[in-house]
């Protein structure tokens, strides 16, 4: 079982950071979503042109992946055109720099014209593959905001068949709201294209995130599930401490997470 974190759990600190903690907890991958206070991988001075080559060397020195580049790219919203697609090359090219096999890009909040909105995914998604694929890197798709059920995802995955580099993230958080212990029909629905796993728990009615296994998210069946299916992505836990910083330290929600996981 291949098991990373997203850095989303650790707003504020550096590389040297992250990388410490990965090797603390013997984790040999990791999500970046944001280094210290920096969201955007071209504005991180870690992946200036000047000092890549030095931070590719430090991963590699200390035997630690980087598996996704996670990007703030919204599909979904209506009038994405071509500037904004083309944007994503300098996240490409570090991507392909460091040898970073994905990168995240997302869908949230329908607002107005479904349709619309679903087509928009399709076409900004289809962009994004298209760059990608010049670089050999895949796009996943996280299941996310209202993309998070059959009827908005199918109509994606129908017209995303032609791309061999599109994926999907599963977000088992995001669907659970939808489906809850009935996981199975969106599993079926998503389970072709699903590459990577983010783990978290919550409370379903109030919506509270909770420690890892101290939710509803029937997280030891996802996992069961994924296994006997012969899953080899990696499971990747997404501390959503950036966003909520009430949240305990990362150390603690990894140490849950490896339990859980054993």
């Amino acid at each position: 079982m291949k098991l990373c974190f997203s850095t989303l759990g650790c707003p504020g600190r550096g590389m040297d950071e992250i990388i410490s903690l990965a090797r603390k907890f013997n984790i040999n991958a990791v999500e970046l979503r944001g280094v210290g206070d920096e969201l955007l991988p071209s504005a991180t001075y870690d992946f200036a042109p000047e000092n890549i080559k030095k931070t590719k060397e430090k991963f590699f020195q200390n035997g630690i992946k980087i598996i996704s580049l996670d990007l703030s790219f919204s599909c979904h919203i209506v009038g994405k055109n071509n500037d904004e697609i083309n944007a994503l090359i300098p996240e490409l090219n570090i991507a392909a720099a460091m040898d970073i096999p994905y990168i995240r890009v997302f869908g949230n909040n329908i607002i107005g014209d479904r349709g619309k909105a679903i087509q928009n995914v399709i076409y900004a998604l289809k962009g994004a593959c298209h760059l990608a694929a010049e670089r050999g890197i895949t796009v996943l798709f996280e299941i996310h905001g209202d993309f998070n059920c059959c009827d908005n995802i199918k109509p994606i995955i129908n017209a995303m068949q032609g791309e061999n580099n599109f994926g999907i993230i599963w977000d088992i958080a995001h669907s659970d709201r939808v489906y809850g212990d009935d996981f199975e029909p969106f599993y079926e629905c998503i389970k072709p294209y699903i590459r990577h796993i983010h783990i978290k728990d919550h409370i379903r009615t109030p919506f509270t995130l909770t420690a890892i296994g101290k939710g509803e998210i029937p997280i030891k069946k996802i996992i069961r599930r994924l296994i006997n299916d012969r899953f080899d992505g990696y499971f990747s836990l997404e501390w959503e401490k950036r966003w909520t910083p009430h949240l305990s330290e990362i150390e603690v929600a990894l140490k849950d997470f490896i339990d859980i996981m054993k």
